[in-house]
C-alpha cells in the first residue's frame, strides 16, 4: 500500500470552502458527505464559509489545502478572482471542484480555465469542457458518492406509519425550480388519474434560497388549483433529513425526475437519493443525467403524456422493474463515499506535493 503525505506526522489539513454550508443547498449536503468521508479515512477536514476572513488573518499556511466547492451562483466574480489571486500569490495548495459547467458564465470560465486540478462529477462535463477549451489534462473526474442505505420497504405496514397511499404511488425528490418539470409531472398526474383515480404523487420539495424558487412556487400553486387534482397531490416543503427522506422514497412504487434539459451541465444529487431508496428511477434524458446509462428508465421527452406513459409502463412491467432496480443497486455499491473519498485523497496528494 502507497503510504499517502495525508498520513504522515506532517499531514496537512483540508479546508473545504462552501458559502452555502449548512443551508437547504444540494452542495451542502454533497460537502457533509464527503467530509464525512474523509474524516472516516482519518483526514483533517474543515469547513468554512469565508475563506477570505481567514486569510486576511493570516491563518492559512502551506501545510494547508484549500479546496473550494463552487457553483456559480455562490462565488461573484469579485470574490472568487480575489480568492484565487491571494491563493496563488501565497503558494498555498488549492483545487476547486465545479459543481455545475455553463458556456453562458464565460467570465467565469476564463478565470477558472488554469486552475488545475479541477474536479467536475462525470466525464459528460469534462467531455463538453474539454471541447470548449479547457485543457483535459487539467480536469479530474470523481463521481458523486452514494449512500448504500436501502429500505427494501414496500408493506402495508410501513406505508401506514407514513400514511403513504395510493394506486401507483409516485415519488418525487428535488427544490422547487421550473427546469425540474414539476408542472409536467402534475400534468402527468392529472392524465393517469382518468383511469387510475387513486393515483397519488409525493412531492419532497422544498423552496431554495433563492427568489426563483419563491415565484416558482405561487405557479405549482397556480397550477395545482386549476388541474383540481389536491387529493392525488401531497406536497411537503420541509426540508427533511436525509435518512428520512430516503425512507418514504423506498415506499413508492415508482419514483421520477424529469428534468427540463438546458445548456446548464451539472450531476444530479437528487438522482443518488432516489438510487439509495432502492425504487424504480424515471429520468428525463437531461445533461443532468448523462453519467447514468443503466439503473434509471429515461424519457426522451418532457411531456405531460410522455410523464404518464413512463410511468404507467414502468408500474405495469415488473420484469422492466427487477432489471431497473438489480442495475441501479450494483451502481450504488460501486459508487460508495468511500471510494470518493480516497479518490479525493490522491489529488490533495498530488496539489501537496506540487506546492
Amino acid at each position: 500500500m502507497v503510504r499517502s503525505v495525508l498520513f504522515t506526522s506532517k499531514r496537512p489539513q483540508i479546508i473545504m470552502v462552501l458559502p452555502s454550508w449548512q443551508q437547504r443547498c444540494g452542495i451542502s449536503e454533497y460537502t457533509r458527505s464527503l467530509t464525512d468521508a474523509l474524516k472516516n479515512e482519518g483526514c483533517n477536514v474543515e469547513v468554512v464559509k469565508d475563506i477570505l476572513l481567514l486569510l486576511g488573518k493570516g491563518d492559512i499556511t502551506e501545510e494547508k489545502i484549500i479546496h473550494l466547492q463552487y457553483e456559480y451562483s455562490l462565488f461573484t466574480y469579485p470574490v472568487i478572482q480575489k480568492i484565487i489571486t491571494h491563493l496563488h500569490s501565497k503558494n498555498i495548495p488549492f483545487l476547486i471542484t465545479a459543481h455545475s459547467y455553463t458556456q453562458e458564465l464565460a467570465v467565469y470560465n476564463n478565470l477558472l480555465k488554469e486552475i488545475k486540478p479541477l474536479i467536475v462529477h462525470n466525464t459528460h462535463i469534462a467531455k463538453k469542457m474539454s471541447c470548449d477549451g479547457w485543457n483535459s489534462k487539467n480536469l479530474r473526474v470523481i463521481p458523486m458518492g452514494v449512500d448504500d442505505i436501502y429500505q427494501h420497504s414496500n408493506s402495508s405496514k410501513g406505508r401506514q406509519e407514513l400514511k403513504i397511499s395510493g394506486d401507483p404511488c409516485i415519488g418525487f425528490f428535488g427544490f422547487m425550480h421550473w427546469y425540474k418539470g414539476i408542472l409536467h409531472l402534475l400534468e402527468a398526474v392529472d392524465i393517469i388519474k382518468k383511469h387510475k383515480p387513486l393515483v397519488k404523487c409525493f412531492m419532497f420539495s422544498s423552496l431554495s434560497e433563492n427568489e426563483g424558487s419563491q415565484k416558482f412556487y405561487k405557479l405549482f400553486q397556480t397550477k395545482l388549483k386549476k388541474l383540481k387534482i389536491n387529493n392525488n397531490i401531497y406536497l411537503n416543503t420541509k426540508y427533511l433529513p436525509k435518512e428520512e427522506l430516503i425512507k418514504h422514497l423506498s415506499l413508492m412504487d415508482v419514483n421520477i425526475l424529469p428534468y427540463v434539459d438546458s445548456n446548464y451541465y451539472a450531476s444530479s444529487a437528487a438522482v443518488r437519493m432516489l438510487l439509495s431508496a432502492g425504487k424504480p428511477i424515471i429520468t428525463s434524458n437531461s445533461n443532468f443525467f448523462a453519467d447514468l446509462q443503466e439503473g434509471v428508465y429515461k424519457i426522451n421527452e418532457v411531456s405531460s403524456q410522455c410523464i404518464a406513459d413512463a410511468i404507467c409502463y414502468v408500474h405495469n412491467n415488473l420484469e422492466l422493474q427487477e432489471s431497473l432496480l438489480k442495475k441501479g443497486e450494483n451502481y450504488v455499491k460501486s459508487h460508495p463515499w468511500k471510494v470518493c473519498a480516497q479518490q479525493h485523497i490522491g489529488i490533495y496528494e498530488e496539489v501537496f506535493k506540487q506546492k
